[in-house]
């Protein structure tokens, strides 16, 4: 089966669960995991490189989830296989990557750094007001009982006509007409994900808070593209109990 890993699996498992996941599935390797494991300390890099086989083809390289969109925007199919836009079948990974005295580009890496960090905060402005789709959510003070933030989980979960009728407000002229969406699609999967995670940033945080300096919050927001495509290809492995939920919710039958 085809399954994405995200980085806190590949700190925890040991290079034998790696060789054997590669072995028994397909597994992929979105562009946000080069990412995290590009600008973690050269340690860290190292350590998870070393973790992958070393053969021809070990992991597909994806492409991040704009690319995804743009496609199923451009064709008006839905992106399935999402490996069919891979970057590549992953080839023998750079054997400098396990080397810690390896100097990477910095110049794009500091431009690729610049990018996240200004998707972030567009991610944060949006989950600081996702209580305009949930009105009920705008009184939400922390540390109250979630009953109003699961009735909101609940409908982007299990109504697609709910996500649907979201989607046709939001919808570009351009893109895919809201009837055909649905969870086939990386547009739908991108929407559930995205407003589970903006409903778990206000349960944390609060209503109108945007000013939240929080590591994790990087890494809340670069799971949401393991998590996207996991959905998409129907298997994730992940030791990340937060976003193991977030897919146990839209995929359940998984587990």
């Amino acid at each position: 089966m085809d399954i994405v890993i995200d980085k806190s699996y590949l700190h925890g498992a040991t290079t034998g669960e790696v060789l054997r996941l590669c072995q028994e599935n397909k597994v992929l390797i979105p562009e946000s995991l080069f990412y995290e494991l590009l600008t973690t300390t050269p340690k860290k890099r190292v350590n998870c490189f070393r973790k992958f086989p070393d053969i021809e083809n070990p992991v597909v390289l994806i492409p991040n989830v704009g690319t995804l969109l743009r496609f199923e925007v451009s064709n008006k199919i839905p992106c399935n296989p999402v490996t069919q836009l891979a970057i590549s079948n992953g080839g023998k990974f750079n054997t400098k990557l396990r080397d810690e005295d390896f100097c990477l580009p910095l110049g794009k890496i500091c431009r690729w750094i610049r990018k996240i960090n200004g998707e972030i905060e567009d991610y944060k402005k949006r989950s600081a007001i996702i209580y305009y789709w949930f009105p009920s959510l705008e009184q939400y003070r922390l540390g109250q009982t979630d009953t109003e933030i699961s009735a909101a989980e609940d409908s982007i979960t299990n109504d697609e006509d709910f996500v649907r009728k979201i989607y046709e407000q939001i919808r570009k002229p351009n893109f895919p007409e809201s009837h055909l969406i649905g969870p086939g699609w990386i547009i739908y999967r991108w929407m559930q994900i995205n407003f589970l995670t903006a409903i778990d940033y206000l349960r944390r945080f609060g209503p109108n808070n945007t000013s939240v300096k929080n590591k994790r919050i990087e890494n809340d927001y670069l799971d949401i593209e393991y998590c996207i495509i996991g959905a998409q290809v129907g298997g994730l492995a992940s030791n990340d109990n937060r976003m193991k939920n977030i897919f146990k919710k839209i995929c359940p039958m998984v587990f």
